[in-house]
C-alpha cells in the first residue's frame, strides 16, 4: 500500500475510522452511552492522530523498516491511544464538575442518529434471530 497515493490514504482512513469506532466500543468510557471518549477526544481525532503518525506530524513516528505494513501499524497505533484514554485519571474518576447523568442524557442530533442506527441495527439481528429460530 502506497500512503502517498491519496485514494488509497482516502480509503485506509475509511478503513480506519470503522476499526476505531468498533474498538472505541469495547472500551469503558466515563461518559458511558453518550458516545464520548475521554479528554473530549472523538473517534476522529483518534484516526488522525493515527494518520499523522504516518507522516511525522504527531508524537508517534511509523518506521516502514520495523513495521513495512501501515495498515498493522495504524492498528497498533489505534489501540495504543484508545487504551492510553481508557486508563487516563480522568476517565477513571468517579467525581465530576458536571451532572454526569445531564451529560450522557443531553440530546444532540448525532446521539440522535446513533441511537436510531443501533435500534436499526438491533431490529435487523432480532429478524434475523427470530427467522432462523422458525426455521
Amino acid at each position: 500500500m502506497d500512503v502517498n497515493d491519496a485514494k488509497q490514504l482516502q480509503a485506509l482512513s475509511i478503513r480506519l475510522l470503522a476499526f476505531t469506532c468498533r474498538r472505541a466500543k469495547t472500551k469503558r468510557w466515563w461518559l458511558g452511552a453518550a458516545g464520548a471518549l475521554a479528554q473530549g477526544k472523538t473517534n476522529e481525532d483518534i484516526v488522525c492522530e493515527a494518520i499523522g503518525s504516518l507522516f511525522g506530524i504527531s508524537k508517534r513516528r511509523w518506521d516502514p523498516q520495523a513495521q513495512p505494513d501501515p495498515w498493522e501499524y495504524l492498528k497498533s497505533t489505534v489501540n495504543s491511544l484508545l487504551s492510553n484514554l481508557a486508563r487516563n485519571d480522568e476517565n477513571r474518576r468517579t467525581s465530576r464538575g458536571v451532572e454526569e447523568d445531564a451529560a450522557a442524557a443531553e440530546v444532540t442530533p448525532e446521539s440522535e442518529l446513533l441511537r436510531v442506527e443501533y435500534e436499526v441495527r438491533l431490529r435487523k439481528r432480532r429478524a434475523r434471530a427470530y427467522s432462523s429460530a422458525a426455521s
